[in-house]
């Protein structure tokens, strides 16, 4: 979820289930927040993750930018997380993909052309198709 100079806005709660990481991104003139109108209401559960997941104007973790008026808000000042703002994760941790293995690099290079007698052209001939294959065995007058 990305919040970019906008507002989520909770009255009173805010209650989010998020599938990645919400980033919370703003200035002094168009703060970004998400904001909940009652104490101890913003709920946060990141279902993919173990930890992490969230920031303030590209700051992991955090939860307020006070120069920029930007982040996660209840009753109009900054949330506090583990008090006024609870986040969950029930999910696994993102790791990087692993490079290919020798052993895949040799599967994607080798051909897919099926093995002679396994080919089908998906056509089946027909008493014209046998005519025209006759007349292609037949000798053209004049050439020896």
């Amino acid at each position: 979820v990305v919040v970019d100079n906008s507002a989520i806005i909770g009255g009173p709660d805010v209650m989010m289930q998020v599938g990645g990481a919400v980033f919370v991104n703003g200035t002094l003139s168009s703060p970004g927040r998400i904001e909940a109108g009652a104490i101890y209401t913003i709920s946060l559960e990141l279902t993919n993750l173990t930890s992490g997941g969230f920031s303030v104007n590209g700051v992991s973790g955090s939860v307020y930018d006070e120069a920029n008026l930007t982040g996660f808000k209840v009753l109009g000042g900054s949330a506090v997380l583990g008090d006024t703002m609870k986040v969950t994760y029930t999910g696994a941790s993102i790791t990087q993909p692993s490079a290919p293995t020798d052993a895949l690099n040799v599967a994607m290079s080798q051909s897919t052309k099926p093995a002679e007698g396994q080919q089908s052209t998906g056509a089946t001939s027909s008493e014209d198709d046998k005519k025209d294959s006759k007349k292609k065995d037949l000798p053209i007058c004049g050439k020896s």
